[in-house]
């Protein structure tokens, strides 16, 4: 992995590091637009991803087995608000045998094994597509984004389930592969710009503006093939 890759990938960590740290989280934990969560699962899902995949070309990173693991998370925390309030609006409407399909706990979400849970959610995915224009869905939870965005983890955890990479002999191949995802994961980044761009109604929110407009800058980590690290937030915490 060049460089050019590895900064990118720098990048994406610090700045996710910055969002998640305890001086910035309530400043959208729980805050509008509720599609912020979402997108930053989604962003998280596939830097976790990314960093899988650039194991597989032979560099150090944290690895595809954490990979799976917070795409699994990521999926998990995605598709449960998205059942509960598909259960609510079933028992409101008496559509008693969809019910039966949505009504699910986390610990139960949780248990189910991969292939399990990854048919668990499309059927939840598909669900909530297919009534969210009925009266009363919207007040309950059932948005067309969380939706998009339970998709956007589905589609990039199912990769990391599938054959595995070892059978993929040229390492070109995957490079060019890595190539293209940090693209995608640099995208993820620019929706997010576009949320907390917004964000100046406070002191926090703003300061939580500035912190990660500076680790949206991209360094030059220099040669050498270095594990990325984990970003400090010290810097930014008012």
């Amino acid at each position: 992995m060049n460089d050019r890759l590895t900064n990118r990938l720098n990048m994406a960590g610090a700045s996710v590091a910055i969002v998640e740290s305890s001086a910035f989280r309530p400043v959208w934990d729980g805050q509008e637009p509720t599609t912020f969560r979402m997108e930053l699962s989604s962003l998280k899902c596939n830097l976790a991803s990314v960093r899988g995949l650039a194991t597989q070309t032979g560099w150090e990173t944290t690895g595809a087995a954490e990979a799976k693991d917070v795409g699994e998370t990521e999926l998990e925390n995605a598709t449960y608000p998205l059942a509960r309030a598909l259960a609510l609006h079933f028992k409101k409407t008496g559509n008693l045998s969809h019910r039966a399909k949505a009504d699910v706990s986390l610990s139960a979400i949780q248990r189910l094994r991969v292939q399990t849970l990854v048919a668990l959610t499309k059927e939840i995915r598909d669900l909530a597509n297919a009534i969210k224009t009925e009266p009363g869905a919207a007040d309950r939870g059932i948005a067309g984004a969380l939706i998009a965005a339970l998709s956007a983890i589905i589609a990039v955890y199912e990769p990391l389930i599938a054959a595995p990479r070892s059978q993929i002999v040229n390492r070109s191949t995957l490079l060019c592969e890595l190539q293209t995802r940090t693209a995608e994961l640099l995208d993820f980044l620019n929706d997010l710009d576009e949320h907390i761009s917004q964000l100046h109604t406070t002191d926090q929110a703003r300061r939580f503006q500035s912190a990660w407009q500076q680790a949206r800058i991209i360094i030059d980590a220099g040669h050498g093939h270095a594990p990325i690290p984990t970003p400090s937030t010290t810097l930014a915490t008012p």
